[in-house]
């Protein structure tokens, strides 16, 4: 992500939208930051926020906000990757997150702005990538409107992009029709709760889990046509 928070102040829902709670001084440097965000780096607990989408007795917990109401919520696990200063013209810093998955930018900019004494709220919020795909590498809606079919063709991704990171095994020709008739069968092949399946001609197929005992089992197949 990139992100900018202003410092100086908090807001009921860590960004623009909410009320203004509390203003204070802003008395700290741009040095002051740079150590405060190092100390948010690595394993953490975080607190997610009220005004968030998880679930509490199968209501989001933003309904809850809404209503007045405050849920106690426990702390989680999150790791910060990186977290890098881009530009501090305070009150106002401009940075940068590599986080995992459950990780709330509005709240660490609250708690660095609690860590500084004088507070903060997110005011601007990007994401730059997730997983494989990039932002730098996004076509507008507007270029793709000015290309050709063949070039908007040429911009797809393939299927299995998704699940690269997934191992990968390829079937011979008896092997992958009795993956595409969705038939169990033995295998040589290192047991994995799911892998990539690829034939002989390197189509992917789909996914499939490689079981302890050799069996594969079909669980999600996209390329079934044709395979007689």
């Amino acid at each position: 992500y990139h992100a900018v928070m202003q410092l100086g102040a908090t807001t009921t829902t860590g960004d623009p939208e909410g009320d203004i709670m509390q203003t204070r001084p802003v008395t700290v440097s741009c040095d002051d930051v740079r150590v405060a965000m190092a100390s948010f780096t690595g394993e953490i607990e975080q607190i997610p926020p009220m005004h968030s989408a998880l679930k509490h007795q199968g209501r989001p917990l933003y309904e809850y906000a809404r209503a007045g109401i405050a849920i106690d919520r426990p702390p989680r696990r999150i790791t910060i990757h990186a977290l890098d200063l881009i530009d501090c013209t305070l009150p106002q810093v401009r940075f940068s997150v590599r986080c995992s998955s459950g990780t709330y930018i509005r709240t660490l900019a609250q708690d660095i702005g609690a860590t500084l004494g004088c507070g903060a709220y997110l005011t601007a919020l990007t994401r730059t990538e997730s997983g494989a795909f990039r932002l730098k590498d996004a076509c507008t809606l507007e270029n793709l409107e000015a290309m050709n079919p063949e070039e908007r063709v040429a911009l797809l991704l393939p299927s299995d992009c998704l699940v690269r990171h997934l191992p990968e095994i390829q079937l011979d020709h008896t092997a992958r029709l009795a993956l595409c008739q969705g038939r169990n069968f033995a295998s040589e092949f290192t047991p994995a709760p799911l892998v990539r399946v690829y034939d002989m001609q390197h189509l992917f197929l789909g996914l499939a889990r490689v079981d302890t005992d050799g069996v594969i089992a079909p669980q999600r197949l996209i390329n079934t046509a044709k395979q007689t």
